[in-house]
């Protein structure tokens, strides 16, 4: 969603009008109005708010390589980095080529449908026009906010009749594959031998975390008194945003999970010697920065590789906790949540405490009520102290 794109829903669970938007700072705003009338007066508030903070000129003389360029500035601290990426890479290598040079108020449908015929008939895959299609309709709905044009010639473009191998929704949906308990410990085992890894791994697959939220883990966020993780913001493509729930959570850790966790507190000597300070996150890169999330996928890969594993997702090893520990029936690994963190062999996590909260939470600390103050994670004891090399050897970690 767009600066210039404003929602207006019913929202039933709450029986109120919703005006889903985003501020002139990129903030996720979402009002709510008792009735229609008023969240109709409200958004049209907005909506002159925005335009008069808009970086693109009223020109309706303008061409579309002029518009995609300002729109592009734009949005680009407004959308998620991977959705902005394939955005101007779509304008610029499918759309611009082609119709760059052509005022925006000479578009029309027919230039559109050729458009994507011709990628069509050029072999592109359904998915593929279709994202095309989005990317320009999404620039062109600005577009007419902007009073530039007065309609979207790309909305609904093809939607008429459904032609063969057109993808839906539904076909788009990847089917979760979870591991079984086998493959998670045949995983875990040869993940150590890339130390970089190996904790990593272990968070995301006994912890249940999205690859993004253990990325964003920072000290602060380990409380090894109570073993739990706080997870309230995560990492895209070197941004730090809110969970993809917009909620923040506590998720209890095994035994063995907060040992490995705990071990990871060697990393401050690393860190330390190169002269960054304390470490800002709990899986830094070489740079001391979160890890990239496309680089954590290729040695995922390679570690699928070497313990002869199948095809699996990154996203897929938070799925393996939906399978009963051997031994327990289906039935009751879904009915018993906390039985199900009590299993021996099982590092299912238990949600303590889920608290919903409206826009971003990055910067937030989720400690529960009537606790203490958290203690440093550098100085938390969940066994006798150790040297850092014990600390090393216990994360799997040789170097940094």
């Amino acid at each position: 969603m767009t600066r210039a794109q404003i929602k207006i829903r019913f929202r039933k669970d709450r029986g109120l009008w919703e005006v889903d938007y985003r501020d002139a700072g990129g903030v996720r705003r979402r009002p709510l109005f008792a009735d229609e009338e008023r969240a109709l007066a409200r958004a049209a508030e907005i909506r002159r708010d925005l335009r008069g903070t808009t970086a693109v000129a009223p020109d309706r003389d303008i061409t579309l390589a002029e518009y995609a360029e300002g729109w592009l500035a734009t949005v680009a601290g407004e959308l998620e980095a991977s959705t902005w990426q394939g955005y101007r890479d779509r304008l610029r290598n499918h759309i611009l080529p082609v119709l760059g040079r052509l005022k925006l108020r000479d578009l029309r449908r027919r230039r559109v449908k050729a458009l994507l015929n011709a990628k069509r008939a050029a072999g592109y895959a359904p998915n593929g026009v279709r994202l095309i299609k989005a990317a320009l309709s999404s620039m062109l709905t600005d577009a007419v906010d902007d009073e530039l044009i007065d309609s979207n010639p790309a909305l609904q473009v093809g939607r008429k009749k459904r032609r063969a191998g057109t993808v839906t929704a539904a076909d788009r949906i990847q089917k979760i594959k979870p591991m079984n308990w086998e493959q998670r410990t045949r995983l875990l085992d040869a993940a150590r031998r890339e130390p970089r890894y190996a904790t990593l791994f272990a968070v995301l697959a006994k912890a249940g975390l999205r690859p993004g939220e253990a990325l964003a883990l920072q000290p602060g966020d380990v409380d090894l008194r109570d073993r739990t993780l706080t997870v309230e913001r995560a990492v895209n493509l070197g941004r730090v945003k809110s969970t993809k729930t917009y909620e923040r959570r506590t998720v209890d850790l095994s035994p063995e999970l907060a040992r490995q966790v705990q071990a990871l507190r060697w990393l401050k000597e690393e860190a330390l010697r190169r002269g960054w300070g304390e470490p800002t996150w709990l899986f830094p890169n070489d740079a001391g920065k979160p890890q990239d999330k496309w680089v954590l996928g290729t040695a995922f890969r390679r570690t699928l590789k070497r313990a002869q594993l199948p095809a699996f997702r990154l996203y897929d090893l938070r799925a393996h906790l939906r399978e009963p520990a051997p031994g327990r029936r289906r039935a009751d690994h879904l009915r018993e949540p906390a039985a199900r963190a009590r299993e021996p062999d099982d590092d299912a996590p238990l949600l303590r405490e889920v608290d919903s909260v409206e826009g971003p939470t990055v910067g937030r600390r989720a400690g529960r009520r009537g606790a203490p103050p958290r203690a440093q994670f550098w100085n938390q004891n969940l066994e006798p102290s150790r040297s850092s090399d014990e600390d090393r050897r216990a994360s799997g970690g040789k170097t940094w």
